[in-house]
């Protein structure tokens, strides 16, 4: 049985391989095969890492609102609120953008 083992596209190009996109898995002429995350896999690893970190993060902010630990005044509460909407205003304008949709919305 061949052995597989996780490889970059640059290994897969240093080696006579035919790449197969569809099934994430790049064959050496010699018969072995060695497997290539597809885009779609790496969509699904990295946002499964990135997004429940950025709402951990996102919750940290939100501690910063209780008085009963911290002090601020209704203009830095109000920078912190700005620069969230407008973080989260592009990151759905990068995916609209991508997808070439339009964000729509329907019961």
């Amino acid at each position: 049985m061949a052995k597989k083992k996780e490889a970059t596209m640059n290994d897969a190009m240093d080696q006579d391989v035919k790449i197969v996109h569809d099934v994430g898995e790049v064959t050496k002429g010699n018969g072995t095969a060695v497997v290539v995350e597809t885009k779609e896999q790496k969509f699904r690893r990295l946002a499964n890492m990135r997004v429940p970190a950025a709402l951990k993060r996102i919750r940290h902010v939100a501690n910063l609102a209780n008085k009963n630990f911290y002090s601020y005044t209704d203009d830095q509460a109000d920078k912190v609120i700005l620069a969230l909407r407008e973080a989260f205003s592009e990151l759905i304008r990068a995916f609209e953008q991508k997808s070439g949709k339009e964000a729509t919305w329907s019961l």
